[in-house]
C-alpha cells in the first residue's frame, strides 16, 4: 500500500490531537504501560541506546470539516484498546510514541483485520532532525514520500499515521470486531510494539 504523503495535513492534525492530548490529562505511560520491547538501532545514532514505544489510537468523526479552523472535540479517545463506530468515524490516527529515538528511520505499521489476515501495512519515513530531507524513497514505493518530522512531548518523540475508516474496504464489508497494529521500526523482524481497537456498527 502507499504510504502516506500529505506531511503538512498530518502535522496539523498531529498537533491537534497533542493539543486535546494535553487538555485531557492522559499520560501514555498511565494508558499502555511498559512495552517490555525494544530496538537497537543498526549503526545510526541509537546504536548504543534501546529504542521502545507506546501505541494509542484517536479517531475523527463523518460530518466533521477537516479542513475547519474550529477543531472542537475531534479527538474522541486517545488511548489503547478503544473502540469505534465504523458508521460514524471517518479515520483513525495510529500515534506512535518513541523513547530514545534519534535519526532517520522507516515506521511501518502491518494492520490486521479482524479474521487474523494483513488488511494493510503503513510505511511512513520519519525523522527527530529539523535539517532532514523533506522527501525521501521507502521500500516498497516507487517514488519519494514526504518525511514526518516527529514532535517532542514529554519524554517522547511522537509520530502519527492515518488508516482511513470511512468509504473503504472496512466499511464496505463490514470488517468489524478486534483489530491488531504492529509496529515495526526500519528492518526489525519483531514489531517495537502494538495495539488493538474495536470497530463496531
Amino acid at each position: 500500500m502507499h504510504a502516506m504523503t500529505r506531511a503538512s495535513r498530518t502535522a496539523q492534525r498531529m498537533l491537534l490531537g497533542l493539543l486535546v492530548l494535553a487538555a485531557m490529562t492522559v499520560h501514555p505511560d498511565g494508558a499502555l504501560g511498559e512495552t517490555g520491547r525494544g530496538h537497537h538501532g543498526g549503526g545510526g545514532p541509537n546504536r548504543d541506546m534501546q529504542v521502545s514505544a507506546l501505541l494509542l489510537v484517536a479517531g475523527t468523526d463523518l460530518g466533521y470539516p477537516i479542513e475547519g479552523k474550529e477543531f472542537g472535540n475531534v479527538w474522541r479517545t486517545l488511548k489503547v484498546n478503544s473502540s469505534f463506530s465504523a458508521s460514524t468515524v471517518r479515520d483513525l490516527y495510529l500515534y506512535a510514541y518513541w523513547r530514545n529515538l534519534t535519526g532517520e528511520h522507516n515506521l511501518i505499521l502491518m494492520v490486521y483485520a479482524p479474521d487474523g489476515n494483513l488488511y494493510q501495512r503503513l510505511v511512513l519515513p520519519i525523522t527527530t532532525s529539523s535539517h532532514s530531507s523533506p522527501r525521501r524513497l521507502v521500500p516498497g514505493v516507487e517514488q519519494p514520500v514526504d518525511v514526518q518530522r516527529t514532535t517532542t512531548v514529554d519524554r517522547y518523540e511522537v509520530s502519527v499515521i492515518q488508516l482511513p475508516v470511512a468509504g473503504t474496504w472496512i466499511t464496505e464489508h463490514g470488517l468489524l470486531g478486534l483489530w491488531r497494529v504492529d509496529v515495526l521500526l526500519d528492518d526489525t523482524a519483531s514489531p517495537v510494539t502494538g495495539g488493538t481497537f474495536t470497530l463496531t456498527e
